[in-house]
């Protein structure tokens, strides 16, 4: 150890010692105390300290600031009572992160938690999104996925997060996919429909393979999204035009409008399993079994009970978790639209001063890592939901293409129809995050345009903010594969229509005659699929 800092310590201790003892105001050693405690090395703010009289507010840091008084008996304002704060460098970065101005407040309806415990402790927690407004907001949503038994437990291990419903739902899911997998095999060398079965089974699986994992995922990372959505309700919006609230009867839309959605699900593909042949059946779910020898009323018993199984728990799973990530991302457009407004407030004054750029910084940063935070909980979702549209676009095009059945290409209309809309809805809502966050970059400007570039914080904090809002990073993105925003849309909808176009002119030309090959048919789809890469 060096000696110096040795001997300094010592000294140090002596004096704390000699003040507590001679309580009375004697100028002469204090003074020479706090010569020596002036030229101290920085090592000293690791020498043990009597425990704390006061402290800061922890909501400041997650680092306290801690005061220690020098005297016991502080009596009148004389030199022995002054008192020495020992602030590491590194506790006031911290602070500088969460620090808020004193006249900014929780957002309306919240309950004022301490921000170190909610968010450092306990943020993950399905409790804590209770005490939040952000339940207000999604409550008819949970409501619903605790229905259909797709709302977890309050528990860090996947088995303990099931509960009874929950577990049915897994098992049948996981069994249904792996059932669709073996049929599709099946189906197609045992059956004579020809290949738009082998594409309908095929569909098939993407669908219900796709559902399973995203479940899966949904019960996995649950901590990571409650983690998220509590995270939104400590931005400020106070002080802006914007309330959280107003969010309620548009996610209520959104509710009852998939729930709408699964009924006419319900109705129409139940007509169509009343109306459709046994043989059909067989051919489309039991592997291409014969049923010669079965009985035609326990065949319609069977038939009705998949199809309730497949939509009760298939589809509802496959709508409503899809619905649950709308609803976030409605949630951070409104996030990003209350930043917007906050600028724009600064954006009325006529002089911008530092501490205004200062906390123009700061709101940015955690609105970006509030944008990150959904990103990585429902990232890999995104890019499987994004991946079973297009595939399963492709897959009912083909369809139309090749059969003669008037049947088959009806229901592959109306499915293509579902791709799309639930395929826009969903990007929309995604882009406009990213929108909301691009309208940025013009406001930045014209606040560093009223700054005063002389003094050299004003201009950094100019600099910063100007540098921020060029390089966007909250985004909303599939796997960090692709980007949800609207060129993005434009994008996949062109790739479909020119697969589309190319498939209907190989079907006028193709080896079969008036329709398409199955060599023809992955020849056109993998050729678009390498040219979209």
């Amino acid at each position: 150890m060096d000696m110096r800092y040795f001997s300094h310590k010592i000294v140090a201790q002596n004096l704390h010692t000699f003040s507590i003892q001679h309580s009375s105001p004697i100028v002469t050693p204090v003074k020479v105390k706090f010569v020596w405690w002036s030229f101290l090395p920085s090592k000293m703010a690791d020498i043990k300290s009597p425990p704390p009289i006061e402290e800061v507010n922890p909501r400041k840091s997650s680092l306290k600031s801690v005061h220690y008084d020098l005297n016991q008996e502080p009596t009148s304002p004389i030199v022995s009572q002054r008192k020495i704060s020992v602030i590491s460098h590194n506790s006031l970065n911290s602070a500088s992160i969460y620090e808020e101005d004193e006249s900014e407040s929780e957002p309306e309806g919240q309950l004022n938690l301490g921000r170190e415990k909610t968010l450092d402790e306990e943020k993950g927690k399905i409790s804590n999104l209770a005490q939040s407004n952000v339940l207000a907001v999604f409550r008819c949503v949970i409501v619903s996925l605790k229905i259909l038994g797709l709302w977890p437990r309050e528990n860090d291990k996947f088995s303990k997060k099931m509960n009874p419903q929950s577990w049915i739902v897994f098992i049948y899911l996981h069994v249904y996919a792996a059932h669709n997998i073996l049929n599709w095999g099946f189906s197609y060398y045992r059956t004579t429909g020809g290949f738009h079965i082998f594409l309908e089974n095929a569909s098939m699986v993407i669908r219900t393979s796709a559902t399973a994992m995203t479940f899966d995922i949904f019960f996995a990372w649950n901590q990571q999204i409650i983690k998220s959505l509590v995270m939104i309700s400590y931005y400020p919006f106070t002080n802006t035009k914007i309330s959280l609230m107003s969010l309620k009867n548009p996610i209520l839309f959104l509710i009852l409008a998939s729930w709408a959605y699964l009924a006419l699900i319900l109705a129409t593909q139940s007509w169509s399993t009343a109306t459709m042949g046994s043989q059909k059946f067989m051919d489309y779910y039991f592997y291409g079994l014969k049923v010669r020898h079965v009985n035609e009323v326990l065949m319609r018993f069977l038939m009705a009970g998949v199809w309730i199984a497949h939509i009760s728990i298939t589809l509802s799973a496959e709508i409503f978790l899809k619905t649950f990530y709308v609803a976030a991302c409605f949630l951070l457009s409104k996030t990003a639209e209350a930043y917007n407004n906050i600028v724009s407030e600064y954006e009325k004054n006529e002089i911008v001063v530092g501490d205004d750029l200062n906390r123009v910084n700061k709101l940015h940063t955690r609105l970006t890592d509030l944008v990150l935070g959904v990103d990585k909980s429902f990232s890999l979702c995104a890019f499987i939901w994004v991946a079973t549209i297009f595939l399963n676009l492709c897959t009912k095009i083909g369809i139309i293409c090749i059969t003669t059945d008037p049947s088959w290409m009806m229901n592959a209309s109306v499915d293509i129809i579902n791709y799309l809309i639930i395929f826009i809805v969903i990007t929309l809502t995604a882009s406009n995050v990213s929108l909301q966050c691009e309208r940025l970059l013009p406001m930045a400007h014209k606040l560093a345009a009223k700054a005063d570039m002389k003094d050299l914080t004003v201009l950094y904090q100019a600099k910063l903010m100007i540098a921020k809002m060029s390089h966007p990073v909250a985004r909303l993105t599939g796997w960090n594969c692709f980007v949800l925003d609207r060129p993005f849309i434009l994008t996949i909808i062109g790739t479909i229509l020119t697969y589309s176009v190319v498939l209907m002119q190989m079907s006028r030309s193709g080896e079969s005659g008036s329709k398409v090959s199955k060599q023809t048919f992955f020849n056109a789809l993998f050729n678009q699929t390498s040219s979209f890469e």
